[in-house]
């Protein structure tokens, strides 16, 4: 079949509006096809490769436009040649000033191209309806828009080719345990592949399944796979397959013959049938259903036990890592990138880059320097990066470590699905708006500047040859895992910001007070819910400010209550502001011989509250609460130690509630506890009503002051 060539017009009451324009301008350069590059090129394996790579293509039709298609240049082009020298019939100039886009098909053996020109600067081009007769010819698409070069200026159109069809082999594992045992696998066949069908090339065709209008089925043929294939060896079937990709709903029925053989005897031949089902084959994948035969399918009587059933072992790109499959060159719009590739400048990103799985990796030598700082991607205002991996490649500059996400402009950029590796900057990001980061791994620094609020979510930060987490302004990091080595530096924090750490845990472990640097003056709020025993069974060991301490459903295991604030040996002022404590048996424990200064104030106590005679403590505006984490039965202190206030050394209390049923302990009190301007149960306590308002354990008049 032959390329057609259809105009389908957007425009309602128009017959005939596109102009076929030769643009016959013998002193400006020529169009010029080169060097066209095959995405995903065939990896090397035992089997039969049928698929089109760089060097083999050999021709390709293309399609051209200009300025919103209002002009056709070319139409189903014949361009042929090899790598480097790609020419054609019908030759057409640059117009300076016009912005042109191409799509290239091949090869045309089995497709017709359709066209609809509102997909021409979309980067598509409308349907190809192709027919797959046995699997061994490909389909490649590409598409790219130009701008023309100057008068007189030379340009070659740079055409990187996707592969449109997915790509399958077939492995076999002799399973038998016994040395003797060997197996033959011969006249491997998909029997009913698809064997046409329609793929629609609009602006969005990567982002799903672009195939539609499945008709009839076809039989693909893999060849043997092995002859007498020792126990425990896998062998590969002779060829590879191309088929039409569809979703995990079709079903495909696979034959072969098997031999078993006990030494030089057959034991057992037969043809077996499987059915691969639950598979997605996704366009320009390549997938490899493996086997293993044992004796629970096949048995040396020659009795089949149970259906021989195929899994995908790993679904991978056509290229294995390590090999260059694409480059990414000048500005990308909307757009993805369909492989991996490697960066030969700067990416320089307005609107959304997704890179559906796949790597952008820094080349050594590339200058990568912008207005004075390094950059693989420099996304303005407004721009989406996602499902891509950045790798840096750990390659520096002589004056500037390289960035993986430099931001820039007015508005907010999003980053979603992405892993950052081996950049001395994961993210360094500079817009004056949000920087929002979702479901990612950044290994490396991560700093923004005064203008950029910022909010993570799902993030591991981990250290790289750089690890600083340093934020600027307004920041929230939610379920987010801080490598062992990441230092939280807040030094740059300005003033009035405020940075929330939401279920957080550094290496892990829950995050506290101690793991930030340089917090002094700075507004943290750190909520925490405990999924795992915290060392000491304790959550923050030092002074913190603006934050709740969530034990969650936790319970310990060694006998020892969940301590929320656990002061262990420590000496010297500790002040805590604004703090919820709750879901734990102690909201603060202080153990230690030496001299220590507890103040709490505007906060929340739920539990037990207790520390030693060296510690003097003032409490303001505290709430004292009973809490549940030995149950709730009764609020007796004999039986529940769910609300116990149980003071060492001097202490005031000044305009602190106490809940009904919360216990004061004065039996172990060397000092005076002061209630001033106190409530139990929202009633005042006075001298004259204390000893019957409040529950005490151990009262004792003499210790108490008002």
């Amino acid at each position: 079949m032959k390329k057609i060539f259809v105009a389908v017009l957007a425009m309602a009451g128009v017959v005939a509006c596109n102009t076929v324009d030769t643009l016959d301008v013998p002193q400006n350069p020529e169009i010029r096809f080169a060097n066209a590059f095959v995405e995903n090129a065939t990896r090397a394996n035992a089997a039969l490769d049928p698929s089109t790579t760089t060097e083999s293509l050999t021709a390709f039709d293309v399609w051209g436009f200009m300025d919103n298609v209002t002009g056709t240049v070319f139409v189903g082009e014949d361009v042929t040649g090899s790598k480097g020298n790609f020419t054609y019939a019908n030759i057409q100039y640059w117009a300076p000033g016009h912005k042109y886009y191409f799509a290239a098909v091949a090869p045309m053996n089995s497709a017709n191209v359709e066209v609809d020109t509102t997909y021409a600067n979309e980067l598509g081009i409308g349907t190809i309806k192709f027919k797959n007769v046995d699997g061994t010819e490909d389909l490649l698409y590409s598409a790219v828009a130009v701008d023309a070069p100057a008068l007189g200026e030379a340009k070659t159109v740079m055409l990187t080719f996707n592969h449109l069809l997915s790509k399958v082999k077939f492995t076999f594992t002799n399973g038998f345990a016994n040395d003797n045992a060997y197996i033959d696998v011969k006249n491997v066949k998909i029997t009913n592949a698809p064997a046409a069908a329609t793929v629609v090339l609009n602006k969005v065709w990567w982002t799903e399944n672009p195939w539609t209008d499945y008709l009839g089925t076809t039989e693909l043929a893999f060849g043997d796979a092995c002859s007498k294939t020792p126990a425990g060896e896998t062998q590969v079937a002779a060829d590879e397959r191309l088929t039409i990709p569809a979703g995990a709903e079709q079903k495909y029925t696979v034959t072969f013959d098997v031999a078993l053989y006990m030494g030089d005897v057959v034991a057992y031949e037969g043809t077996k049938t499987a059915t691969i089902e639950g598979v997605a084959l996704e366009i320009g994948k390549a997938y490899n259903f493996s086997a293993t035969l044992n004796a629970s399918n096949i048995t040396e009587e020659g009795v089949e036990l149970q259906p021989i059933v195929f899994d995908v072992e790993v679904v991978k790109d056509w290229v294995e890592a390590g090999e260059q499959t694409g480059v990414i060159s000048g500005a990308v719009e909307n757009m993805t990138l369909l492989a991996d590739a490697q960066a030969t400048k700067t990416v320089n990103l307005t609107g959304v880059l997704d890179g559906a799985g796949h790597t952008i990796s820094a080349v050594d030598g590339v200058d990568y320097v912008i207005a004075n700082t390094a950059r693989l991607i420099e996304a303005a205002a407004g721009s989406t990066v996602q499902n891509l991996v950045i790798d840096g490649k750990e390659v520096y500059t002589d004056k500037y470590g390289i960035r993986g996400i430099y931001t820039i402009g007015t508005g907010d950029v999003t980053v979603k699905n992405v892993e950052i590796l081996n950049c001395t900057y994961a993210i360094n990001a500079n817009n004056a708006g949000k920087i929002t980061v979702l479901n990612s791994t950044l290994q490396g620094w991560n700093s923004y500047g005064s203008t950029t609020e910022a909010y993570f979510e799902n993030v591991k930060f981990i250290d790289g040859k750089f690890h600083n987490f340093r934020p600027y302004n307004n920041t929230v990091c939610k379920n987010c895992d801080f490598g062992a080595g990441v230092v939280i530096d807040l030094s740059h924090m300005v003033d009035d910001a405020t940075i929330k750490f939401v279920n957080c845990t550094v290496a892990g472990k829950p995050m506290t007070a101690a793991n930030l640097s340089n917090a002094e003056g700075v507004n943290v709020a750190i909520d925490l819910v405990v999924t795992e025993a915290p060392e000491s069974n304790a959550l923050v060991s030092t002074s913190a400010s603006n934050m709740t301490i969530d034990g969650g459903n936790y319970k310990t295991t060694d006998g020892k209550g969940l301590r929320g604030i656990y002061l262990n040996g420590a000496e010297g002022t500790f002040t805590f502001d604004n703090v919820v404590v709750k879901n734990v048996a102690y909201a603060i424990n202080v153990n230690t011989t030496k001299n220590v200064t507890l103040n709490v104030s505007n906060s929340t106590l739920e539990g037990w509250t207790s520390y030693g005679t060296t510690t003097t403590a003032t409490f303001t505006n505290v709430k004292f609460e009973c809490g549940n984490y030995y149950g709730t039965d009764n609020k007796n202190y004999s039986s529940n130690d769910n609300g116990l206030f149980r003071p060492y050394g001097e202490t005031l209390c000044e305009g602190c509630s106490f809940e009904a049923g919360f216990y004061i302990d004065l039996g172990s009190l060397a000092g005076k506890l002061t209630l001033k301007n106190c409530t139990y149960n929202g009633e005042d306590i006075t001298e004259e009503n204390v000893a019957s308002l409040v529950c005490f354990d151990n009262y004792d008049a003499a210790k108490l002051a008002f």
